[in-house]
């Protein structure tokens, strides 16, 4: 969403008698209209929520204006202490007449649907969109008039294209080298007779041309376009010489070539400068690579003449990287006031090797200890620095000309009388001069803060009122002077001006500030905040909400006629009111605001103010339908659909169906051998009916719960293959979730499921299976949770900083319903922190990954979790050097003869069992490869599923005893591809590290070992563990 002036012409009302004396105060009696209509028109006039009468000041004319400025209303008039509104009806049709050309509706937008209103405005920017697409289609003297008939049901447009703009005839001149006249009307793709001449037509032309030159090394090539009305174009034309491009010396690498640094070819003209960019990024390439000093020339130079001129270029670039070295030590000189043991601190690079010699690594020691002196002070500190090289050692000095030191011992806030509504929170941006977040350590009349960062940790400073007759004046007194940093200086001024007096209101705010010479030899600084006026909202104008309730868009705005018009408020609003769903497009302005590009309406203007706001939306359409393909080695392939129902009800509530459709829907043989996961087939199917409320805020829990709280709920069905079981599932969800702050968010709901585990292979006795698997044929959970969510990632998908943890409790007790069987208790913890290196992750991400399950049964008669609520690991996200699902306890199932009965020497098939306990620890380090698309990865996995949470000890082999419920932690090493084509999709293969060492605690973990590694590679999407 963005914000911009209005894009419709609001029609002016003539201040003409209305039979309605308007006085302040007086009661308005609404007449006609819906119960949204009406909302509408109350916030167009400016009336307080809850109250029909007009407001000070208020003037009836400008009322009226600003009702039907809304473009909701067929006519709006007033009479006695009544105002009558007529809405437009709903369209029935959208009419085109006259000569409209084909293809002329696809290349519109908004175009209104049957059962919208379209008011005037919105007919007339209708009327004007029709008219510019047609004369930037090729017909210039295009006019369309529009009206409504049928009382508005109908909405008409007459289109009168008049003639088109031909391309009789294509005239080819200049210098066309190999080309042939019918090769360069071909390439331009212009046929006479048929192509309509217009700027997209012309521009597409240039850069057919243009391609063509290019595909023939004819990067010098210059072509002309000119229009003759009379419907002749003609095409001037200097091929120019053929250029090759060659390179001398080395340090491009192997993945970069001389044509990659050097634009000629992706250049839409050429130009002699395209030659020296390739110099500079040249150059550049190299400092990033460590050259301390790269020479890079090139030389154009004619190599083949011809009649018409040079035939062939050839440009050499001549490269001398320079000498890559890396820092071998870091002298100092010019140092007075900072001892060298605090400088060299300052300056320590860390790690393990030597740090290269990149200009952003010696910029970096700069800045270092240029931050060192500006925090004591020395704001005028200028550092050069000077590199000594000796082979492949650079040896840097340091030059520091420290200035004279400059701090301040207090910090003054100058207001008019009235404190502009807010003095205290004016003031209060006083402490961020040594603070980036105002922690308050005391209240009242006199303030104290203390400063939150690192390098002026232990400074506090007092906030006290200062008499003064000609206003209020406050001073921030530090315990210790504070350096004088312009950049510190700004902030407070920043917040002060852009922050808080816009917030209060004050739409162009003004402060100046002064620096004066205190007794003591420091400096006091002062912001001086003049009287100037504060707007105030007067009236809410919304247009375009023909399907959305005035509930939902008032709701979302939240602004009401006396707020103070604060633009970063009135930005958030029309975020939320974006994310609602209902619209495409929402815009905000001021209805004061002039309307550039339009016509001057008719009759007096309006007096608007900038406090009369203008909420412009075009709805978007309610259906979204989706279509999905993925793959993963742990579920397999899968088809998905999904249909979603935006905006039900007008109140941004979504109704949504899921199809996801598995190899165990699909039943597809080619697609299973394609995308295989492993020895059995692994599939998930799942049906899925979804509805989700925003604003969940019952009567009975509006003072319980947050004004935003979502509700969803949901109906499932599932079905899961795994190995050689399937699992049922028929779930009912339901939850309510709410922001507790921008990064975290409560979720509490309840689930309901049915599940049924049963075999799906031949030869398995489901007696045997249920034994060993220790799991009821069916079970019921009935389980209340609750969700706590922090995600300060940059990014779900693909992070690069940030952390993100999830903390899950689910209590499944008969109390609320659920079987004997499978009642339990589990909590599911997870984090994930994300670290880069370089700038922008230039150099890598870093990510850890910790994840801790428990679960207990609670019921008396059962020792044991349901099968699909024991926690699984192996496979992406978990251990990677393991099957999906096989780490921890792994049982074994006898397979029977074809015809039922028991074979002598039965065959037995390993099935994970999960367990009631899960431990894993994920580290890896991935970094850029091949550009920014392909990078690599490196990882470490360590894991484990605990069978049960309670001590078991049998006989050790030798003697003693052993614990079989508390196995160590399995541990692997892998490696990876990312491709990162939006989602990024990970290709990982991982060893177990006792496999690569062969050392294998026992025998047992050796067997254990061999029959769960993992035996392909992994295929997941994103980044999550």
């Amino acid at each position: 969403m963005r914000m911009s002036r209005p894009a419709l012409v609001l029609l002016a009302v003539p201040f003409v008698g209305t039979g309605l004396a308007g006085a302040a105060g007086e009661r308005i009696e609404w007449i006609g209209g819906s119960a949204d209509d009406r909302a509408f028109a109350r916030a167009a006039a400016g009336l307080v929520p809850g109250s029909d009468r007009l407001p000070d000041g208020a003037d009836l004319a400008t009322v009226l204006a600003a009702i039907r400025a809304t473009d909701r209303f067929r006519s709006v008039t007033a009479e006695g202490g009544r105002i009558r509104l007529e809405p437009w009806p709903p369209l029935a049709a959208l009419v085109w007449r006259g000569d409209a050309p084909a293809g002329l509706r696809k290349g519109l937008t908004g175009l209104p649907r049957k059962g919208e209103r379209v008011g005037d405005a919105r007919l007339e920017a209708l009327r004007a969109q029709v008219q510019e697409r047609l004369q930037a289609m090729g017909w210039p003297q295009a006019q369309v008039a529009a009206r409504h008939e049928d009382g508005g049901a109908r909405a008409v447009l007459e289109v009168a294209a008049g003639a088109p703009q031909v391309v009789r005839n294509v005239e080819l001149a200049g210098r066309l080298g190999p080309f042939t006249r019918e090769a360069l009307v071909a390439a331009a793709q212009v046929a006479p007779g048929r192509t309509l001449w217009c700027r997209e037509v012309e521009i597409e032309v240039h850069r057919r041309l243009r391609k063509a030159m290019v595909k023939r090394r004819r990067f010098e090539a210059k072509v002309e376009l000119a229009w003759d009305p009379q419907g002749t174009l003609r095409i001037q034309v200097d091929a120019g010489p053929e250029v090759r491009l060659a390179s001398k010396g080395s340090g491009l690498g192997w993945t970069t070539s001389i044509k990659d640094m050097v634009p000629l070819a992706r250049a839409e003209r050429y130009g002699p400068e395209l030659l020296d960019e390739g110099e500079r990024r040249i150059v550049r390439l190299l400092r990033a690579s460590g050259h301390l000093d790269p020479q890079v020339s090139y030389v154009r130079e004619v190599v083949k003449t011809g009649p018409e001129g040079p035939e062939e270029v050839l440009v050499t670039y001549t490269i001398v990287p320079g000498p890559k070295a890396r820092i071998a030590s870091i002298a100092f000189e010019g140092n007075r006031a900072v001892p060298e043991a605090d400088l060299r601190k300052a300056v320590e690079l860390g790690g393990l090797f030597r740090p290269k010699a990149r200009p952003e690594t010696l910029d970096a020691l700069e800045r270092r200890v240029e931050a060192l002196y500006e925090g004591r002070g020395y704001v005028d500190i200028r550092v050069r620095r000077h590199i000594d090289l000796k082979g492949d050692q650079a040896h840097v000095t340091l030059r520091v000309r420290e200035g004279q030191q400059r701090l301040i011992s207090a910090l003054r806030l100058e207001l008019p009388e009235d404190g502009l509504g807010d003095p205290w929170g004016l003031a209060e941006c006083l402490p961020l001069m040594f603070s980036d977040k105002v922690v308050l350590e005391g209240g009242g009349e006199i303030r104290r803060y203390r400063s939150d960062r690192p390098a002026m940790a232990g400074i506090e400073g007092t906030l006290s009122r200062v008499p003064d007759p000609g206003g209020q004046v406050f001073e921030l007194r530090p315990s210790r002077p504070l350096p004088l940093l312009k950049a510190d200086v700004f902030r407070v001024y920043t917040a002060i001006r852009q922050q808080h007096l816009v917030a209060l209101g004050v739409v162009r705010p003004v402060v100046r500030t002064e620096t004066a010479a205190a007794p003591d030899g420091t400096s006091v600084v002062k912001f001086i905040v003049p009287p100037q006026a504060r707007e105030t909202v007067r009236r809410i104008v919304v247009q375009g909400a023909d399907r959305t309730r005035s509930d939902a868009v008032l709701r979302e705005l939240d602004f009401h006629p006396g707020d103070p018009l604060d633009q970063e408020r009135l930005i958030g609003a029309q975020g939320r009111l974006g994310a609602l769903g209902a619209f495409s497009r929402v815009d905000a302005s001021s209805l004061a605001e002039p309307q550039e590009g339009q016509p001057a309406p008719a009759g007096p203007p309006v007096p608007w103010k900038p406090g009369d706001l203008l909420i412009r939306g075009e709805e978007r359409s309610p259906w979204v339908i989706t279509n999905a393909f993925g793959y993963d080695s742990s579920q397999g392939y899968y088809l998905g659909q999904g249909i979603q129902r935006l905006n039900v009800g007008g109140m941004g509530r979504t109704l949504d169906l899921n199809i996801r459709a598995g190899d165990g829907t699909i039943n597809n043989p080619t697609l299973r051998d394609i995308f295989r996961t492993g020895k059995y087939t692994r599939s998930l199917d799942s049906y899925t009916l979804g509805y989700t409320d925003p604003w969940f805020a019952p009567g009975a829990l509006t003072g319980i719960l947050p004004d935003r709280t979502a509700f969803r709920a949901e109906g499932a069905y599932i079905q899961e293959q795994r190995y050689i079981y399937n699992v049922h599932r028929r779930r009912v969800l339901s939850s309510l979730r709410w922001n507790v702050s921008p990064r975290v968010s409560v979720e509490a709901g309840y689930r309901f499921e049915r599940v049924e585990v049963a075999a799906n292979v031949q030869g398995i006795d489901p007696g045997i299976l249920a034994t060993i698997a220790r799991n009821p044929a069916h079970a019921i959970i009935s389980s209340p949770y609750l969700q706590l969510v922090r995600d300060t990632r940059d990014n779900a998908f693909d992070p690069t900083s940030g952390a993100f943890s999830l903390a899950r409790f689910e209590a499944a007790g008969q109390v609320f319903g659920t079987s004997p069987n499978a009642s339990f208790l589990k909590l599911d913890v997870r984090n994930q922190w994300n670290w880069a290196l370089g700038y922008k992750a230039s150099a890598g991400v870093v990510s850890l990954g910790l994840r801790l399950g428990v679960a207990r049964p609670t019921a008396s008669t059962s020792q044991d979790l349901p099968l699909a609520e024991r926690f699984f690991g192996g496979g992406s996200g978990t251990q990677r050097g393991v099957q999906t699902d096989y780490l921890g306890p792994v049982g074994h199932v006898p397979l029977l003869n074809a015809d039922g009965s028991t074979p002598v020497n039965p065959t037995l098939q390993a099935i994970p069992l999960g367990g009631q306990g899960l431990v894993v620890a994920n580290l890896e380090y991935r970094f850029p490869l091949i550009g920014q698309t392909v990078w690599a990865e490196v990882f470490v996995d360590s894991a484990q599923v605990y069978e049960r949470l309670t001590r078991s000890e049998v006989d050790a082999d030798g003697g003693g005893k052993r614990i079989t419920n508390f196995p160590p932690l399995r541990t692997s090493l892998g490696i990876g591809l990312i491709f990162k084509i939006g989602v990024p999709i990970k290709v990982e293969y991982a060893q177990d590290l006792n496999r690569l060492l062969k050392r294998y605690p026992s025998a047992a973990d050796q067997q254990a070992a061999e029959e769960t590694q993992l035996r392909n590679v992994l295929i997941s999407a994103g980044f999550q563990f």
